[in-house]
């Protein structure tokens, strides 16, 4: 019997974890798709973002399954270094897909260890939007030289890049010239087959934004955009505060809307629970400074949710697939008008849009290969 390929996933988070948003659903997603196709282990951690305690009910430190699709390792950090090690000596994979670019677990330890004693395993390494110039400016003092020291490893002769979006490709171009770079978009959560039924309408305007309480997305300008509305809203804040002067201004804005608008911080929810706010929203707000895919945009689009977001993603073009709107971040003004708009539209009018919506997750899949695709990036027969 032929010896199916070995493929080694390194992530910082894995499910059960939720709290690292996007990274995780890429990885949970691609693991799924995969199981058929090669023997997929993933080497992650033991505890969410921004957790002390491990996951409940997962054991640390050795091997499991999951789902039936992966063999998943949820190590400490030195039973991590330890594992791969042992993993490359003993079972060596066909590929090690990294998934971060500053990550000394996840992503420099092992690309020291395989650039110099490894040298045939592929390795195709994920920056996960990192390279942003956004994502960038923040500490950059200290990912600098980072960037310098793997330019020096020589990553653009041994390393495959994967990138998701065309902009991806731009930005690790710029940051590593003459890389050898995959355009492959994320696996995403699968289009609803028809309209998820919704409750009664209750006259409140429901508006919702997943992401971290944090500068980059921009948190403050969703707040400010319910100011002076004629009609109830409410606006949920779903995602974890990892900026606690950010988080303290939001929450001051939002006790000065005063009127009928009110915000709710939710912090971090698991999957099903965002699905559930995603499907009683009337949009998805994200003010955006950039994302590489933007998971919680597609997955508002897969329920049939419009969405009010920046121009900063790949989303693009949404009024003209009366999907919602992208908007310019150097007009704030502009979120308020798109929230005034949807708040005086009438039921036809928001049904049109949740159609939209729909529409342009299913166009998505339907325009991609995701398991060819994915094969080739990884070599896998």
């Amino acid at each position: 019997m032929e010896q199916r390929s070995r493929l080694l996933i390194c992530a910082d988070w894995f499910a059960p974890g939720y709290r690292a948003g996007g990274p995780i659903r890429s990885v949970v997603n691609l693991t799924r798709l995969l199981a058929d196709q090669a023997d997929v282990q993933v080497l992650t951690g033991c505890r969410d973002l921004g957790e002390t305690q491990t996951y409940d009910g997962v054991p640390v430190n050795q091997w499991t399954r999951w789902a039936d699709c992966a063999s998943v390792f949820y190590g400490t950090g030195w039973e991590r270094h330890r594992e791969f090690l042992r993993l490359l000596a003993k079972h060596r994979p066909s590929a090690v897909y990294l998934n971060s670019m500053f990550s000394w677990t996840a992503a420099i330890w092992p690309l020291l260890v395989l650039l110099l004693w490894y040298r045939e395993v592929r390795v195709v390494l994920a920056p996960r939007g990192m390279l942003k110039p956004s994502a960038l400016y923040r500490k950059f003092w200290k990912k600098g030289p980072v960037l310098r020291f793997l330019r020096g490893l020589g990553l653009t002769q041994r390393v495959v890049f994967h990138a998701t979006s065309q902009d991806e490709v731009s930005e690790i171009q710029q940051q590593f010239p003459g890389a050898r770079v995959v355009l492959v978009p994320n696996v995403p959560q699968w289009p609803a087959d028809v309209l998820p039924e919704r409750g009664p309408d209750d006259g409140v305007l429901k508006l919702v934004l997943v992401g971290r309480i944090h500068p980059i997305k921009n948190v403050h300008i969703a707040i400010e955009s319910l100011r002076g509305l004629s009609v109830p809203c409410e606006l949920v804040l779903v995602g974890p505060a990892e900026d606690a002067a950010y988080e303290s201004r939001c929450r001051q804005l939002a006790g000065e809307l005063g009127g009928a608008a009110r915000v709710i911080f939710a912090g971090a929810l698991d999957e099903p629970a965002v699905r559930e706010q995603l499907i009683r929203a009337d949009a998805l707000i994200l003010p955006t400074q950039g994302e590489n895919f933007g998971h919680a945009i597609f997955e508002s689009f897969s329920v049939g949710t419009p969405v009010i977001i920046s121009d900063c993603t790949i989303w693009r073009n949404l009024a003209d697939k009366q999907a919602g709107w992208d908007l310019p971040l150097d007009e704030p003004e502009a979120f308020a008008r798109a929230v005034r708009a949807l708040s005086s539209t009438g039921p036809k009018a928001r049904q049109t849009l949740r159609e939209g919506a729909l529409c342009v997750a299913r166009t998505f899949v339907q325009q991609q290969n995701f398991l060819r695709d994915y094969r080739r990036l990884f070599s896998l027969p």
